[in-house]
């Protein structure tokens, strides 16, 4: 006798096929993959979820796939996608979740949206978008439209409120219209004539986003940043970026200037990037970006030099982090190459690169990134065990690091990950103390782990000490999600610990999140009373993401709202 569930699956099977074949063969895509693991019950992960997978899982795994938050998934209900977003989800029912983490979890991202069609035949996955992914998408913008409108207004009823209210009647007019429209694409659609079911869904979006667009609030005063690894060629290319960020009103620039060992401007401390030769990249940002109100905060890639050794390390390969093992490049982060935070040597490397750059350009601000340890948990691939690291430490506590573990020497365990902390903690206090001599204007900040806890285990990155004692005029948690509530609860929480230094979370386009679902997250931040956003990166940052931000939350110029300590 056939299972319940298998009798749900059966049934979800022929609807997919059944959905699939509605469409002329013209307008289908189609994209094909095969999942690494069915309702898995191996344990090496949280629900078996390993590095780079795609995982399904249908309701004989249980009631949620019980998954972390490193990864994405998609809800399928009678062959259509629901939702895509997410960890730990509910398994419906009569449907079933994709989920993906890193490799995986891009895929998802790329392939499956709300709206798709889904059907699936053991491990092999086949994926259809078309029409009905249109007017899913549709749905989606009039649902945002509408709930935030009733929010920002205190209403509960449109059509009740429209009898009283002018501008409850010209949304209500524009919503029924977008209404109309997608009744139309899909009276099309159930034709066949799927081409102009498209135009009518089109239009019908159109509308629809601009009413959500249009009723968010642009304010005076908040940071509105990008980061930005620059890939331009020449300063015409760099002027064109720098136009484009000021036509969607952004006021802070982040570019990666300091990164693989290297700067992108003329050194004389270093090497410049053989990629920016006979040129001065940051030159020209500085210069630009004041004439069209964007300030320029250098990303500098702190103890972070290289990827697998692609590039030049002949300024301080004596000097590199080394693992447990004894090897230098890490697994925790595949292939990267940290300089070891504990010598003297990498530390005045580090600074000297930094007093050069606020010495000779007139940069606004300096952002510290990879300020932290590799990562180090699990200990047996952690960092540093070079030679200086083993001799200090053994001065100190009289034993080497290499013999300890942390459950087998849980207090001397504590001291040696501290010896680290403190390493990481000294060099942001020089850094803070020697740049601010050169120029009490420059704005100082860091780009760190929203997660405390993690933060001080993995990395030795005690941000709360940083921001208690107030040395930064702001901080940028990375919360790096397309969750939305989960976006909101790393926020608040990391807000609370954060005290009165201002955060300007880091939010993910990367991820290949939705335009709308950007906006959303903003709107969340704004909620929860940051200082702003940060958008990693700019290459991820689309046409319809600039739309949606000049005719949303970034209509009006705004300034960043920044305060100058030790001014």
């Amino acid at each position: 006798m056939l299972r319940k569930s298998s009798i749900v699956i059966i049934i979800m099977l022929l609807f997919s096929v059944f959905l699939f074949s509605e469409e002329s063969k013209a307008d289908k895509q189609v994209f094909k993959t095969t999942a690494d693991r069915l309702n898995p019950t191996e344990k090496d992960y949280p629900s078996g979820r390993a590095t780079d997978m795609i995982v399904i899982y249908t309701p004989e795994f249980g009631e949620r796939t019980g998954t972390n938050q490193w990864g994405v998934e998609a809800i399928i209900v009678n062959g259509i996608v629901t939702k895509v977003g997410g960890n730990d989800s509910e398994i419906p029912k009569d449907g079933f979740v994709i989920s993906g983490h890193g490799i995986g979890a891009d895929w998802i991202r790329e392939h499956l949206k709300k709206g798709a069609m889904v059907m699936v035949k053991g491990k092999k996955i086949k994926i259809q978008h078309g029409t009905i992914s249109e007017i899913y998408d549709v749905d989606s913008a009039l649902e945002s439209a509408e709930n935030y409108f009733k929010k920002k207004n205190n209403i509960d009823d449109i059509v009740k409120e429209s009898e009283k209210s002018n501008k409850a009647t010209v949304f209500l007019g524009k919503k029924i219209e977008a209404e109309k429209l997608l009744t139309e694409a899909k009276k099309l659609t159930s034709e066949k004539k799927n081409q102009e079911g498209l135009k009518k869904a089109a239009e019908a979006k159109k509308i629809a986003n601009d009413l959500f667009y249009d009723e968010i609030d642009s304010k005076d005063a908040e940071i509105r940043g990008v980061w930005h690894r620059l890939t331009e060629k020449s300063p015409e290319e760099l002027i064109k970026t720098l136009d484009r960020l000021k036509e969607a009103n952004f006021n802070a620039i982040f570019p990666e200037t300091w990164y693989h060992g290297m700067t992108i401007y003329p050194s004389e401390v270093v090497d410049q990037l053989p990629e920016f030769q006979g040129w001065d990249p940051l030159k020209v940002l500085v210069e630009e970006g004041k004439k069209r109100g964007i300030e320029v905060h250098v990303w500098v890639e702190s103890f972070f030099v290289g990827v697998e050794e692609k590039r030049s390390l002949k300024h301080y390969k004596n000097w590199l982090a080394v693992r447990k093992d004894g090897k230098i490049i890490s697994e925790l982060e595949k292939g990267y190459i940290y300089l070891c935070p504990a010598r003297k040597e990498s530390q005045e490397l580090v600074l000297n690169v930094y007093k050069e750059m606020v010495k000779k350009y007139a940069i606004d601000g300096l952002q510290l990134d990879y300020v932290r340890y590799p990562r180090s948990m699990p200990y047996e691939k952690g960092y540093c065990y070079c030679e200086y690291c083993q001799k200090e430490f053994k001065k100190l506590y009289g034993v080497n690091p290499l013999d300890l573990t942390p459950e087998g020497n849980p207090e001397m365990w504590e001291n040696w990950r501290k010896w680290r902390e403190d390493n990481i903690t000294r060099f942001v206090e020089t850094v803070i103390k020697e740049l601010k001599a050169i120029r009490n204007d420059i704005e100082i900040s860091a780009a760190v782990f929203p997660e405390y806890e993690s933060a001080l285990t993995e990395i030795m990155q005690n941000w709360k000490l940083w921001t208690d004692k107030g040395w930064f005029e702001f901080v940028c948690p990375m919360i790096y999600s397309d969750d939305k509530e989960w976006v909101d609860k790393a926020t608040k929480n990391f807000l609370k610990l954060a005290g009165n230094t201002p955060a300007a979370p880091g939010i993910a386009p990367f991820m290949k999140i939705p335009t709308n679902d950007i906006i959303e997250q903003i709107l969340v931040l704004r909620e929860d009373g940051t200082a702003g956003v940060v958008m990693f990166a700019l290459h991820s940052v689309t046409d319809d993401l600039i739309y949606a931000l000049k005719r949303g939350p970034f209509r009006q110029s705004a300034r960043t709202g920044i305060e100058i300590k030790n001014k």
